[in-house]
């Protein structure tokens, strides 16, 4: 999985090729079914209260706060599937990317480990629907007041999932900042892949063994990066939350909830996705009375851009 040939692989080991990816097979099961490795998004209040401290370090100044994960689609290569795999080989064709693949569905936390897994939909399905129906959008139809997870503007805008403004609202200065600051959050999802698929580089080419078995494969790399990231060298450390901190929980942007009338709208709002989302205005309103701004440098070379 790290990117050697088995032809390689076996040919040292002295085995047949058969005998050789029963023993892969076998050993991506061994991880998969370790329950210390698994793959789990927390639910309770507490845990989430710790994701929301660790994404407001990565934030400029502690700006945003509430952020529980970060989530995006990926797409993971295969080789064409045959009409013993699928019976719609198009679906698994992506428009965008020009590639056979499945939609992988991932959130991570602050530290890039995956928290949640969901390898059901082609690659020719849109990270929006292939998102709709998972066990983490249910969730998300749920989850404590002041708590959010941040996502690309490919997703649906919810008030538990931020997404960046885009077309002509991003050209606001107070929406651009809002888009700025959602990034530095956002970014880590991105980060996460890119560590995945550079150390696991089976994933730099087509993957070649049965569509059936990819799920099983990326699920075994996701779970193996994470503890990859658990045995680093450099310590990572969340200080105890104290009694009563997590139900004295507010968000900081709940105070500018009042300046936004019941649609979600304030006086200098307008456009339809100012009416979708109130969390995400209020945030809004709140990096604008702080006096956020885009640093110079990044303006700069988004001009030249």
């Amino acid at each position: 999985m790290a990117g050697g040939s088995f032809h390689d692989i076996r040919t040292s080991a002295g085995i047949a090729k058969a005998t050789f990816f029963s023993c892969l097979h076998r050993g991506i099961d061994a991880v998969n079914n370790c329950p210390t490795l698994a793959i789990v998004f927390p639910v309770d209040a507490n845990s989430l209260k710790k994701l929301a401290i660790d994404f407001q370090s990565k934030s400029s100044m502690g700006v945003l706060d509430g952020c529980v994960g970060a989530l995006d689609g990926w797409l993971c290569r295969i080789k064409v599937p045959t009409a013993k795999d699928t019976a719609n080989i198009a679906a698994y064709f992506s428009g965008h990317y020009q590639h056979h693949g499945v939609n992988v569905q991932a959130c991570c936390d602050a530290r890039c480990k995956f928290t949640y897994l969901s390898v059901r939909s082609p690659g020719g399905t849109g990270d929006s629907r292939a998102f709709y129906g998972t066990a983490l959008q249910h969730f998300l139809e749920v989850i404590p007041r002041g708590f959010y997870v941040v996502a690309d503007s490919a997703y649906t805008l919810s008030s538990s999932l931020l997404v960046p403004f885009s077309g002509a609202d991003k050209k606001r200065v107070d929406n651009d900042i809002f888009n700025f600051h959602l990034s530095q959050l956002r970014i880590k999802v991105e980060q996460a892949f890119g560590l995945m698929v550079n150390k696991w580089r089976v994933f730099k080419r087509p993957i070649e063994i049965n569509l059936s078995r990819v799920p099983s494969l990326i699920e075994c790399c996701m779970r193996l990066h994470n503890y990859c990231i658990d045995e680093r060298d450099a310590e990572w450390y969340v200080a105890d939350l104290p009694e009563g901190a997590i139900t004295e929980h507010v968000a900081s942007y709940e105070e500018y909830f009042d300046t936004l009338d019941a649609t979600g709208t304030n006086q200098h709002g307008g456009g339809r996705n100012n009416v979708r989302c109130r969390v995400r205005e209020a945030i809004r309103k709140q990096l604008l009375s702080h006096g956020r701004e885009r640093p110079c440098h990044n303006r700069k070379r988004n001009a030249r851009c």
